[in-house]
């Protein structure tokens, strides 16, 4: 009798701590991963903390910011649709503002153009020609004979164009003023002049460069500065009369004008290797535009219209 109750409490006593470690409910063993839930219905106080957490944890889903990476979906035209930013300090190269630093400055080196060598002496022949023919044609006239020009001749053409008047001037010229035409004349080619093509090409602040005979590059200066053919044959024709008198000056000066014009040329040709060569150095010159991006800083804005460099 004794016996029996004694394993009757014993088996209570072992019961009690299977049920303390939640092994066992109604009889039945429970498993181990049930003793929460056991834990849960038994104890309100836990089970009102494990909801807590559970709406803790659903609330900060849903109030956090999202950290994305939407760079990869992001196409250009395209509108943002959320604003980026930066996750950590970087540079990058901006490539359209490095070539358009490179532009700039290519088009800050001057033009190089170079005086055409044959036209000083071209020059200087034809006004030689011009002269001679104006003899025959006033020896032909002389002797009551017609002053017929050569097929296929400018010179002669020109001659045989001239009116009485002009011709009967130019046979007065001496031989002072002819070697003063000459030296004027050779000068403003040596200097160089610009046909009214080149000027219409460019803006008037375009900057030239000059390469004389020699192969010596001049100082740049604009293109509305340099030297034209009427610019030429104006001064050219001043300084041929500025040794005659006032009453002389006035008959001499149209018609060594209309001479002068005659035998100017524009003789500036445009070196256009030799620019884009000197472009090319300089445009070696130039420093990449670096942009620095700090942590947390804006890529791009909500709304923006996404650019290839974003």
């Amino acid at each position: 009798m004794i016996s029996l109750f004694s394993n009757f409490l014993s088996k209570k006593k072992t019961q009690r701590k299977m049920e303390k470690k939640g092994l066992i409910g109604s009889r039945k063993l429970r498993k181990q991963d049930e003793t929460l839930a056991t834990a849960a219905d038994k104890s309100k106080t836990l089970g009102f903390i494990i909801l807590t957490l559970v709406w803790v944890t659903c609330i900060g889903i849903l109030i956090l910011p999202k950290q994305r990476n939407t760079f990869g979906h992001l196409v250009k035209d395209q509108l943002a649709p959320e604003t980026v930013y930066a996750a950590m300090s970087f540079e990058y190269e901006d490539k359209e503002k490095t070539k358009e630093l490179i532009e700039e400055v290519k088009s800050e080196v001057p033009l190089i153009y170079k005086i055409n060598s044959k036209s000083i002496n071209t020059s200087l022949k034809r006004l030689d020609n011009i002269l001679t023919e104006v003899k025959k044609r006033v020896e032909s006239e002389s002797f009551q004979t017609e002053y017929l020009p050569e097929e296929g001749s400018e010179v002669t053409d020109f001659v045989a164009s001239l009116p009485a008047n002009s011709v009967d001037v130019l046979q007065l010229l001496s031989q002072h003023a002819v070697n003063s035409l000459r030296r004027e004349l050779k000068g403003k080619l040596f200097n160089g002049i610009l046909s009214k093509e080149e000027i219409s090409k460019h803006t008037s602040v375009q900057m030239i460069q000059i390469a004389d005979t020699l192969n010596r590059t001049r100082s740049a200066a604009e293109i509305s500065s340099l030297t034209t053919k009427s610019k030429a044959t104006k001064a050219i024709s001043e300084a041929v009369c500025s040794s005659y008198s006032l009453e002389n000056r006035n008959t001499f000066f149209p018609i060594i004008e209309m001479l002068a014009l005659e035998v100017v040329y524009g003789n500036l040709l445009y070196d256009e290797n030799t620019t884009l060569k000197k472009r090319a150095e300089k445009s070696l010159l130039v420093e990449p535009a670096i942009v620095e991006i700090k942590k947390g800083q804006i890529i791009i804005s909500k709304g923006d219209k996404v650019q290839i460099k974003d």
